[in-house]
Order: C-alpha cells, then structure tokens, then sequence
C-alpha cells in the first residue's frame, strides 16, 4: 500500500501522458497470499468441473460469463470477459469500422530513429484506422515508467518493450488491471499469434501465472540464442606459428603465450596482444561446465558454483592469464564511447591475436583473418557438462499487456496480432513496402538495394514475434559474420543436446518463489559477480575465497539455492 501511495503522489508531482484508453474518435472519422499451482495448471470451476487444455492454458469463451475460481479467493483474477466491441472488424483490415486510438507504451533508444513517425507508424495507422498514441520513454527508464503506470492507474491500452517483474505480475493480475489472455480469445481473433504459440509450443504454459491464467502474450527471437558474444582467433597468426586451434584451455593459454613471444606480425617486437575482451564476460566460464554463477548440474541439482572446484579452477585459470599480461586490461569494461568501442579501435591496430565479441565491423580489414572459436573444454567437470551452452529462450514469458484501460479489446489483440504475421515483422523492423525491401510472394522478401530507412519503425521495441516464418530474402547475401555465426550457431545447437546440460526455468514464479528471491537477491546481487575481483588479484584464491564461501552460507545462500530447486524441480 506505501508503494501505491508514493507513486500516486509521484504522479501527481510529475507532469505525465494521458493515455487513451481505444476511445471512438469523432464521427468523422509479504502478503499471506496461498497460491494453487499445479502441473497442469489446472483450475476448477464453480460447479467442480475442470477447465483446462492440455496445452496448459486455460479455456475462455469470449462472451461467458463463467467465474473462475481457483479454489482461493485471493488468487482470483478480476479480468473482465472480453465480448466483440460492434466497430471491430472480424479479419482483414481496418481492424475497425470508425476510427479509435489506441495508446502503447514503449521503449525508444537513438538507433530506433523517430518511432512516432516512422514509416510504421504510417502505414499501420492507414491499414487498421487506428491512431497510435505512443507514450516512448528512454531505454533506461523502461522499467520505471512501467511501474509507475501500475501504480497510479494512469494506464495505456497495451505496455511492452519489457518483461515485468514477477511480483508485479501476481499482484497486479490479481487486481485485474490485465487482460487475462485466452486460449479461444487468440484462436478466434488473433491467428497469427495462435499460430506462433503451436510452433513454439512451450509458450503455452510458459506465459501462464500461478492461478492458471494468461495475462501477457509471448515475444519470441530467435537472436542470440546461443550467445550474444563469441571467441575470434586469428587463424592467420596459427598457421604462421604452425599451431591448430586449441580444444583445451591448456591449449589454448598455449597459444596466447605464443602470440605474446613468438612475433606473428612479424615486425620484431613484442608489440602483439594476445587476447582482448570489451567485458569482464570474456573470462568465460563455458569451459568449466557452467554458464552463470548459479546454474544446474547434469543430475538437476541447481548449484552454488562459489561452492564448486569448477568455478575456482576457472577463476585461478583467467586470473593466471591476468596477471601475465596475456590480456589487454585497458579495454576491459571500458565503455567509454560505448561498449565495444574500444574494442574496436584496438582490433583495427591489428595486433590482436583472439578476441571476444558478437559483431566485429566488416570492414575491419584483415577480419578474414578470424574465425570464431569453438569453446574449448578445461578438463573433468564432474557433474557438469564437458563445456557450456549459453541460451537465450525463443520463447520470452510476457512481452506484450493489454490492460483493463482498453476499451476495445478485440481491436487491440487484433492490432497486436499483425505483428506476429510475417508481414508485419517486414513493417516493424524495415519499414514500408517498396523502400528497403519488396514482397515476391507470402514466403520471399527481395531487396531493393535501397539504404536503410532512416526511420523504419518500431522494431524490437514492439516486442512481438522477432524472426521470419518460412519465410526468406531471396537476394540477401550473409556477411563474413553471419557466416561465421551459422556456424558456431550450429555447433552450440548440437553440443546442448548431447552434452546433458539442463536449464534453469524461465516461467513466472508463484509468491514462495518471489518471496524467497526477494529475501536474498539483494545479497546475491553485490556478490555473483565477485569472481572478477579474484581474476584482478584484488582477492587472493586462499583465505579470501573460503570467507566469501563462508559469508554467503551465513547470509542464507544455501536456503535460496533450495527454494531455486523448489522451482526448478516444479517446473520440470
């Protein structure tokens, strides 16, 4: 209730948009709350007759006027029953007959150009007779605005361009300020998105909450899904020194002493730098079975991995590369210009030997010379796989709110819906038809060979679905880059299926699992990333790593680690 009451005032301190709620335009045109959570999700109705699907969702017909009940008044939804507003059109566009606006709050950063009027914008705008209202608030603020939104009432029609909070999620749900998204609600109005939930299957019951319901749809991307960043080796400088590329880490500390003495630029000095990394993250920890500080052994025991030989045999291993200089230290987290700037200047001097990044510049002229490294394996990882996969999720919970401010929610999933479609992944990300890009068929983009829109629309900001559907460009020639990346891509898909590595879930979480994390995340939070001071030498590997074991056991490490595997073992 504090929480509410700060931000009512907030709000009332701030000078804030007024959204509109899809109104007609003129004529002329630490709460005791028990949650229910069952394998299947599955609820009971008032009459004791179950209501489920067995895709995990549950089943609501657009007009009924059923009340759900989950068995405990306090896990309730309030979400009204969604009924056709008589201006929407079925299919096709307009989307409505007399023109609405709807309003959406989003996310912009610079490199999105001028979302509110893009080419997006436009088009959209013209196709569904619908005005768009954007209320865009810088990247780093995303988070902030969202809340402030729940706190004051002051809603739009749809939120995205972020994932919210667990918390917010259950509480918020529970006061009915969402949607409650039904299977049937997306089947009869929303086919695109339907379609995109059965090819992705998990999305079903990835999206539903603890009472058995669906408040917000899926985004889905197929970016990154196995790393954002990679290793690059300069296989030039390999063969001039007669070295294969290292499988082991042994191998490869081998071949960064190479490169620091044995001149493979072949100026006579020892001028070269054996390896460069924009992040702290390029001290990866793939090798040792692990992807993050907490992670999931092959037995499904969800892991401390302070508390693991692999994690200090990891930390010692990059820590001795530190201290030998074997690694450049000025571009390390510096982010002066932005994150990989330096980086980059550093690579066009031509004296770096391996380096990790997800994009190098193509015109990085000897970047020909590189091709990304397969993780090498650091040993015997126990319980751990031989090496790591990073994973980024196709499937991300809840992208996309419809909120209770709506006024015509049929218009609005069915103006959300076209974002799924292929179509309008093609207007999102690049704009209008007959700009960058033409439409050959329902499966073929061609380019024109025009630049880049200036201001194409939305893109990510809209977080829909993210990719094409057997769909292509015909005449898109992949980069180096891209090359190099379907191929890594391709190791790392077929190395996470053999190499019995699990995953920690990514569902929403019921109210003993966000207690729990709120009770020792903040702890959690100042030291998951300590390994970094260790690999400086700030901390040394002997009595300083056995306190910080220590203090994490007397702040109640082992106690969330469990309520983790609570969580895990639920939603597995």
């Amino acid at each position: 209730m504090t929480k509410r009451i700060l931000a009512l005032l907030l709000a009332i301190a701030m000078i804030t948009t007024v959204f509109a709620g899809c109104k007609k335009e003129p004529t002329n045109n630490e709460d005791n709350v028990s949650v229910i959570y069952e394998t299947e999700y599955e609820y009971v109705k008032g009459d004791g007759s179950s209501n489920s699907n067995e895709d995990g969702t549950t089943n609501g017909g657009t007009t009924s006027g059923d009340k759900n009940n989950s068995g405990n008044k306090d896990n309730t939804s309030k979400a009204p029953t969604i009924a056709q507003n008589s201006n929407t059109n079925k299919t096709g566009f307009p989307i409505v007959k007399k023109q609405e606006t709807i309003s959406v709050l989003t996310q912009f950063t610079a490199g999105l150009g001028d979302i509110a009027n893009s080419q997006f914008t436009k088009d959209y705008e013209k196709m569904t007779n619908m005005k768009i209202k954007w209320n865009l608030t810088p990247q780093s603020e995303i988070k902030s605005a969202v809340a402030l939104a729940f706190q004051s009432g002051n809603l739009p029609d749809i939120i995205t361009g972020t994932t919210i909070d667990h918390d917010d999620m259950l509480q918020y749900s529970q006061e009915g300020i969402f949607v409650e998204i039904t299977k049937d609600l997306l089947k009869e109005w929303a086919p695109n998105i339907y379609a995109t939930y059965n090819e992705n299957p998990e999305a079903w019951k990835k999206t539903v909450t603890s009472d058995g319901k669906m408040y917000a749809l899926a985004g889905f991307s197929k970016d990154w899904n196995y790393a954002q960043h990679y290793l690059w080796v300069r296989t030039s400088w390999l063969n001039k020194l007669g070295i294969s590329k290292p499988k082991t880490m042994d191998q490869f500390y081998e071949m960064l002493v190479a490169f620091k003495n044995s001149d493979p630029n072949g100026n006579g000095q020892h001028d070269e730098i054996p390896y460069a990394t924009w992040s702290s993250t390029g001290f990866l920890f793939n090798p040792w079975g692990f992807t993050s500080t907490i992670s999931v052994s092959k037995s499904g025991k969800v892991t401390n991995m302070y508390n693991t030989s692999n994690m200090k045999n990891c930390v010692s291993y990059w820590a001795k590369i530190y201290k030998e200089g074997l690694v450049d230290k000025g571009t390390i987290n510096n982010y002066t210009g932005g994150a990989t700037t330096q980086l980059k200047s550093l690579l066009k001097g031509g004296k770096v030997g391996c380096f990790f990044m997800g994009y190098p510049d193509e015109d990085l002229g000897i970047l020909k010379e590189y091709e990304i490294l397969e993780y090498p394996t650091a040993g015997n990882n126990g319980d751990f796989p031989s090496v790591a996969i990073n994973t980024n999720p196709v499937t991300n919970r809840g992208r996309i709110i419809i909120t209770t401010a709506c006024k015509n929610v049929t218009a609005a999933i069915r103006w959300v819906d076209y974002l799924y479609s292929n179509d309008g992944y093609m207007l999102r990300k690049y704009g209008s038809v007959g700009d960058y890009y033409n439409k050959s068929s329902d499966t073929t983009y061609t380019l024109t060979g025009n630049p880049f829109p200036k201001d194409p629309g939305p893109s990510w900001a809209l977080m829909a679905k993210d990719y094409l559907s057997n769909a292509k460009f015909t005449n898109k020639t992949p980069t180096y880059v891209d090359t190099q990346r379907a191929k890594i891509d391709s190791w790392c898909e077929s190395t996470l299926k053999t190499n019995g590595q699990n995953l920690m879930p990514d569902t929403w979480k019921n109210k003993a699992e966000i207690n729990a994390e709120k009770l020792y995340t903040s702890y959690w939070s100042e030291v998951k990333d300590m390994y970094w001071q260790f690999i400086q030498g700030k901390k040394n590997m002997g009595s300083d790593w056995t306190t910080l074991v220590n203090e994490m056991k007397n702040k109640g490490m082992d106690k969330y680690i469990s309520e983790l595997q609570e969580y895990y073992d639920r939603c597995n």
